[in-house]
């Protein structure tokens, strides 16, 4: 599995939210960052099995 890089967001890689706002960790894991909701649903399939484990 790839190390996160904890300055983008895990989906798409970018590095601000929506209108130039910080990245948003995950609220159950608080390691993995999303730039949007979009992004974290769309990653939350894969993300899940992980999430919480350390």
């Amino acid at each position: 599995m790839e190390a996160l890089d904890m300055d983008k967001c895990n989906t798409c890689g970018g590095k601000k939210g929506k209108n130039g706002a910080e990245l948003k960790k995950c609220s159950r894991c608080s390691k993995t960052k999303y730039c949007s909701v979009e992004c974290q649903k769309e990653d939350w399939s894969k993300h899940r099995k992980t999430c919480g484990k350390n």
